[in-house]
């Protein structure tokens, strides 16, 4: 008994071409924000090998995420043969100093390369100080440093990641800074902002805006010469 070869149509043949599939892939993710975006790109990826190989990149690209944990806690779930393969995508990513509190899992972050890593998230809302990671050191681009303004973080251990920053990542074009807009921390903010603006004034960045509500924000941008 012959069989009968199947047909394929032009639809399905273009669902094999990777650049039409990765076209696909990019639509799905327009909004970064959306909180389904992920759980589309996990059914997407689940398909078949080019559309895995289409998706993964973007599911992993932003790793700065309200809803995930941050890098030490993303890649200590991850079997070590493995880290390499998920850090190459990564673009966007946040870690949290209180990490630094469990040496085994800080440290985990010297082992893996961030080739594509260009902006990071740094929380600083713990009564901890530990040097930072040099994540990405020679292409990071934006630093956002959230809460150095909170009660648990004195000026000085704002003032040692402003001065990391300023080493460690020497392509660096933009730092923001954000925290709560609460009467109890204005004079820190005003203390400590006197401070990091002086340092960033003297490494030649100026202020680009500020922002008052619901948080205050500052971006500093280096200065064009």
């Amino acid at each position: 008994m012959s069989l009968v070869p199947v047909l394929e149509t032009a639809a399905q043949k273009a669902l094999r071409i990777p650049e039409i599939v990765a076209m696909i892939a990019e639509a799905l993710c327009e909004d970064d924000l959306d909180r389904r975006r992920k759980h589309r790109l996990k059914r997407f990826i689940r398909v078949n090998r080019v559309w895995f190989d289409a998706g993964v990149r973007l599911l992993w690209r932003n790793m700065n995420d309200q809803f995930l944990p941050d890098l030490v806690g993303i890649f200590f779930k991850i079997d070590p043969p493995r880290r390499p393969i998920y850090a190459a995508f990564i673009q966007d990513a946040a870690i949290n100093l209180e990490r630094a509190k469990d040496p085994v899992r800080w440290q985990l972050l010297r082992h893996i390369d961030f080739p594509m890593l260009r902006m990071l998230r740094v929380d600083l809302m713990v009564p901890y100080y530990k040097k930072l990671p040099l994540l990405g050191k020679h292409i990071v681009r934006v630093v956002h440093l959230e809460n150095f303004c909170s009660p648990q973080v004195t000026t000085h251990m704002t003032r040692n990641v402003i001065k990391q920053c300023l080493e460690s990542f020497p392509d660096l074009q933009e730092l923001h800074f954000r925290y709560p807009a609460q009467d109890r921390i204005r004079g820190r903010a005003l203390e400590t902002g006197k401070t990091i603006f002086k340092m960033l004034e003297d490494a030649g960045f100026e202020k680009v805006y500020g922002l008052e509500s619901p948080y205050k924000e500052a971006c500093f941008r280096r200065a064009t010469s």
